[in-house]
C-alpha cells in the first residue's frame, strides 16, 4: 500500500518554485511603489503612499479606467 503523503511530497519543490516565482515580484512591486525612485532605478525615501495619491487624484486615470 502507498503512502498518502508521497504525491504531496512530490509536489511540493514546484509549489515552493512557483511561489518564490510568483509573490517575489509581487512583494518587491509593492516595496517600490511606496517609495521614491530615482532615474536609476534606485529606492530613494519612503513617501507613505504620495504615489498612490497622486494616481487617484488624476482626473486621466479615472477617466482611463472607464
Amino acid at each position: 500500500m502507498q503512502s498518502r503523503t508521497l504525491p504531496y511530497l512530490l509536489i511540493l519543490p514546484s509549489l515552493l518554485l512557483a511561489a518564490v516565482v510568483i509573490f517575489w515580484p509581487v512583494v518587491h512591486l509593492i516595496e517600490i511603489a511606496r517609495h521614491d525612485v530615482n532615474s536609476f532605478g534606485q529606492l530613494g525615501d519612503f513617501n507613505d503612499g504620495a504615489n498612490f495619491t497622486g494616481l487617484f487624484a488624476a482626473p486621466d486615470f479615472l477617466n482611463s479606467l472607464c
